[in-house]
């Protein structure tokens, strides 16, 4: 099947998902649409979360795909490089110290925690020995751990009644007042890939490996601004739904396998629709196992993850980005 008829399948894929997860809740759509509560329901509670756990799986499936490429790491995302996690250390400080209004403070503490933190992941992976995959995945493993000791600290000096509430976004969790701040994230998402895309060709240098690219391209700095946009984009989706891992792992990885391609006018919507379809497909599964439970889509997306990620560890697939 070529590039376009399978582009179409999984908009089309993308498409109906996002009208099951406005149909499916704790009330069916039936009743729901001779209820009075219709508007308040459909408008404010389940419209928004829609929206939001598809511009956040969108979101994540880009930057794990730009990471993969520009870094030349199979294993590159914003959990495995401890980016999330540096991300919900600013969080954490917010709401510990009640920092409000929480929709200015959490985006603007977890965007510089996130900087901050990925500044600090690459300058320690270079003295560890370059951007090659083993000394970024331990510098990032390294930092998640401690970034989630403090995150988890923080949690702990919360009032019991909230702590319940905090470790399940720290899980990834949607359902909440902070899916109406999904614009914030759709402009982010919509600002960085066409940037992005204009930038594709400067980027494009980097699967040469990293002494060509330097060779071919000065513009090194379009790999930074990259990076950066990265990091106030996870920023943003952990402000919203909490740390989801593996989505920027898994995303980029199908569509390489179904597709065959790594250019970046091809895998910059497909990473994006890949990941909007990871984490929708978890949230509906999630609400259809445990309807009562409301168990975190990003839960259930890491138990799938996890695996993947051991996978890739063993295999070290041929059809990875760094060996195109």
């Amino acid at each position: 099947m070529k590039m376009k008829p399978k582009f179409f399948l999984l908009s089309a894929l993308l498409l109906s998902l996002l009208l099951l997860s406005l149909i499916v809740g704790s009330t069916d759509f039936s009743s729901l649409l001779k209820s009075e509560n219709f508007s308040l329901i459909f408008y404010q509670i389940r419209l928004p979360r829609t929206l939001s756990i598809c511009f956040v799986g969108m979101a994540l499936g880009m930057s794990g795909f730009v990471l993969q490429s520009i870094l030349q790491n199979p294993l590159a995302e914003p959990y495995t490089l401890g980016i999330s996690g540096g991300a919900s250390v600013g969080v954490s400080i917010a709401i510990l110290f009640s920092i409000y209004p929480l929709w200015l403070s959490l985006p603007i503490f977890s965007g510089l925690a996130c900087v901050l933190v990925t500044v600090f992941i690459f300058l320690l992976a270079r003295r560890l020995g370059g951007w090659d995959q083993r000394s970024l995945i331990l510098a990032g493993v390294v930092i998640s751990y401690f970034c989630n000791s403090i995150s988890y600290v923080s949690v702990s000096a919360l009032s019991p009644s909230d702590i319940g509430l905090a470790v399940r976004w720290l899980m990834g969790r949607f359902g909440e007042d902070r899916d109406s701040w999904w614009p914030f994230l759709a402009l982010a998402f919509m600002t960085s890939y066409v940037y992005l895309y204009l930038k594709s060709k400067d980027l494009e240098y980097y699967h040469l490996g990293e002494k060509l690219s330097i060779s071919f391209s000065a513009k090194n700095k379009v790999r930074v601004i990259a990076i950066l946009l990265i990091s106030v984009l996870t920023a943003i989706t952990v402000s919203i739904a909490g740390v989801v891992a593996f989505v920027g792992l898994m995303a980029p990885h199908i569509c390489l396998y179904i597709f065959k391609t790594v250019r970046y006018k091809h895998m910059l919507p497909l990473s994006s629709i890949m990941g909007a379809i990871l984490l929708l497909s978890s949230d509906l599964l999630a609400r259809v196992l445990f309807p009562l439970s409301d168990l975190p889509a990003g839960g259930i997306i890491a138990i799938l993850g996890t695996p993947f990620l051991l996978y890739l560890l063993v295999r070290r697939s041929n059809d990875s980005i760094r060996s195109m």
